[in-house]
């Protein structure tokens, strides 16, 4: 089961709805595909699903905004796709959908133009959107040459963007080399975004010290959420693996609602075998924070793997059983979850014949 979660954040469980100034609309691809050719307009389509709550902070912090919306009304046609509910299913599979969210651009004749794979707050997704305006790399490479916006520290960013989601992490880093340059005062705020960005294009140690850096510079940006998981998954697939729980207590200590946050940790510690007692601790938080049952079984589920670790098998199926009980009709964990809860139960049998 994946553990590497969305946001952990308590979100307010309303409609999408009621949040997006974006203004989706109920169409097919066929049928988009149509109206942006009449319209002259390019298509953007938001892949998500019911479980994922980063879509939910994307209709909520950023669909919402009035520029977005209004950026994305006049260039594209809007639509949003449950990828595993009907015909999503298979444009999902269709367009290799692997993480939630994912934002896909299209022209009017079904071409892709880019992808945008996760959360963005309102700057960077404005960014994404007019890099898809803009039809991609050419056009983009046009405004960091063409003589008014060369000096642009946005124009190079949004390049920068561009060749980051497309995999080309050196031309990325010398793009937001020149972001980091153009506004070394971080007048525009986008020195300090430039800063993470090139620390997640960096490899190695250059990347950890970066994204250090830009985390203790700037902790309060989306970004720092992000760089908090991948420094910590370093720290436990690295020869300390051990310093990953002062990562995590630092971090906790800012962000106490992170269940996200507590149960990845959880879930990472017990696979090392290390920080047992801190990895119970910290699923107990992660049950407690998630506001979603269906997230808070998943956290009983890291608990109850926790503790079976910790040689305490007769509680580890206590665990499971209420992670069970919190599971809706038919759902695909109910198995994965009962198969573990056999275990337990054998191997609690196993230590009480002894």
């Amino acid at each position: 089961m994946k553990r590497l979660g969305a946001l952990a954040v308590i979100i307010l469980l309303l409609p999408a709805s009621l949040f997006a100034e974006v203004h989706f609309k109920d169409l097919t691809m066929p049928e988009a595909m149509k109206l942006a050719k009449k319209q002259k307009k390019s298509i953007m389509v938001d892949f998500y699903t019911d479980w994922c709550s980063w879509c939910k902070v994307l209709d909520r912090d950023t669909y919402s905004n009035k520029n977005v919306g209004e950026y994305a009304e006049d260039h594209f046609i809007s639509l949003k796709i449950n990828a595993e509910k009907g015909d999503g299913i298979a444009l999902a599979k269709q367009y290799s959908i692997q993480g939630y969210p994912t934002v896909m651009f299209f022209a009017a004749d079904g071409k892709v133009i880019t992808r945008v794979v996760g959360y963005q707050d309102t700057s960077a997704f404005s960014r994404s959107m007019e890099m898809a305006a803009a039809g991609g790399l050419q056009g983009l490479i046009q405004k960091t040459t063409a003589k008014k916006t060369a000096s642009d520290p946005k124009a190079w960013m949004t390049l920068g963007d561009y060749y980051s989601m497309n995999d080309k992490s050196a031309d990325a880093i010398a793009a937001y080399d020149k972001v980091i340059s153009l506004d070394a005062k971080d007048t525009r705020k986008l020195y300090e975004q430039a800063l993470y960005a090139k620390g997640f294009n960096l490899t190695g140690v250059d990347q950890i010290t970066m994204l250090e850096d830009a985390m203790k510079q700037y902790p309060d940006r989306p970004e720092a959420r992000r760089a908090f998981t991948m420094l910590l998954m370093n720290d436990f697939n690295g020869l300390t693996p051990e310093r990953a729980g002062a990562r995590m207590d630092a971090w906790a200590d800012k962000h106490g609602m992170d269940a996200d946050a507590f149960n990845m940790f959880a879930w990472e510690a017990q696979k090392k075998g290390i920080l047992l007692a801190q990895a119970e601790a910290y699923a107990t938080r992660a049950v407690l924070a998630y506001p979603d049952v269906n997230e808070r079984a998943n956290a009983l589920d890291t608990k109850a793997v926790v503790v079976a670790k910790e040689g305490r098998p007769q509680d580890a199926v206590i665990f499971e059983t209420q992670a069970i009980s919190l599971l809706p009709s038919g759902d695909k964990r109910t198995q994965e979850f009962t198969d573990r809860k056999a275990e337990f139960e054998k191997q609690s049998q196993s230590a009480g014949a002894k």
